[in-house]
């Protein structure tokens, strides 16, 4: 196609001025979107829960959400394989676990209590590091989609949570909306970037707004391990969202919504006596 790809350059000074468009596809840390913020209309903030992103060679069948209460408070972890020996394990904590003394632990101790945490969700296993650093996401949103000639695609334009898994997707959603609107007007820019906006905003946003109803849920989450059973956790994360309808529930988990009616009428019964 005549395209000149040039790897292993990061250009920290784009204009765009010597280009017909430039596509800022360079993640939540974008340097095309921050050299432009206030155009943009940029808003950040920082989610109060902390993260580390580890590899692991323990062997995840299938995907796992486990929680843990520990002296220093309460500990969450997400793990899933990506090739039929490694997997993808991601710890969390909450603000006030990180306050009450994770915060002082250095990077490997961290990465110690983390494994001696969660050791049977590791099967004897240890993390694998890789600047596995906790921290902070952050929850980066645009006013604008394009500016000039620059548009933002994927963590760029919508910083995404792990929490709903679907980051690559949103990303390869925005980049194909955008191909369809260069497509409607190959010679005009401005009308193509107009497009891009107005033919995908509405389907992206529903997902987003899953996206921040998750995020919230994880935020508040060491308020619900304080009160809720396992059963009405599972619930409660299963409607996180607010996209999954009772009657689908049913369906898909007739054996955990059979527990779930039983939990509740014990929990009313005890009420009403």
């Amino acid at each position: 196609m005549g395209v000149a790809v040039h790897y292993q350059h990061r250009n920290e000074k784009l204009s765009g001025s010597d280009a017909d468009l430039v596509v800022g596809a360079d993640g939540v840390n974008s340097v095309i979107r921050n050299g432009n913020a206030e155009a943009f209309g940029m808003t950040s903030y920082a989610l109060r829960s902390k993260m580390a992103w580890y590899g692991t060679q323990a062997h995840f069948p299938y995907p796992i959400l486990s929680f843990r209460k520990t002296p220093l408070g309460y500990f969450w972890a997400v793990g899933y394989a990506y090739t039929e020996t490694m997997g993808t394990f991601v710890a969390e904590c909450d603000p006030r676990t990180w306050e009450n003394g994770f915060k002082d632990l250095s990077d490997d101790e961290r990465t110690a209590m983390t494994e001696e945490i969660f050791a049977e969700e590791l099967g004897g296993k240890g993390v694998v590091t890789n600047k596995s650093l906790w921290g902070s996401l952050p929850v980066t949103r645009v006013k604008n989609w394009s500016v000039g000639n620059t548009a933002l695609i994927g963590d760029a334009l919508v910083s995404a949570h792990p929490s709903i898994g679907s980051g690559t997707r949103i990303a390869m959603e925005d980049s194909i909306a955008l191909c369809q609107a260069l497509q409607v007007y190959p010679n005009d820019i401005p009308k193509a970037l107009g497009e891009f906006r107005a033919r995908h905003e509405s389907g992206k946003m529903k997902i987003v707004a899953a996206m921040e109803k998750s995020l919230n849920w994880y935020e508040g989450i060491g308020d619900r391990l304080d009160v809720l059973s396992p059963t009405e956790l599972v619930m409660d994360y299963l409607n996180r969202t607010g996209r999954i309808s009772e009657e689908r529930l049913r369906k898909e988990y007739p054996s955990f919504m059979e527990k779930y009616g039983k939990s509740w009428r014990a929990y009313t019964m005890e009420k009403v006596g």
